[in-house]
């Protein structure tokens, strides 16, 4: 994947070395300008996103588990209901 940083662009280059945070050698013939992003203003009013999403849309253990028992409940009953077994407690 690392085939040949040195043959990049002078602006890709940049950006390379940004993301792997290593210092790729450059030909001396040509000039690096330097890439910065920009910094947003503390009350820019700009949201940030945490990874993971956030906390509004998880849904609660037990609510999860719940969803669970039943999926495996209504899947067991179905394959009965094919392979048409008697269950002493089940009305099919």
């Amino acid at each position: 994947m690392d085939k040949k940083p040195q043959d990049l662009d002078p602006q890709l280059k940049a950006t390379y070395e940004r993301v792997m945070g290593t210092n790729v050698a450059s030909a001396p013939s040509t000039a690096q300008p330097t890439v910065s992003a920009p910094t947003p203003p503390a009350n820019s009013g700009e949201t940030k996103v945490v990874a993971g999403g956030s906390k509004s849309t998880q849904l609660s253990p037990i609510l999860i588990g719940v969803a669970v028992v039943l999926f495996f409940l209504i899947y067991t009953l179905i394959w009965l209901r094919i392979f048409s077994i008697k269950v002493p407690f089940s009305p099919f």
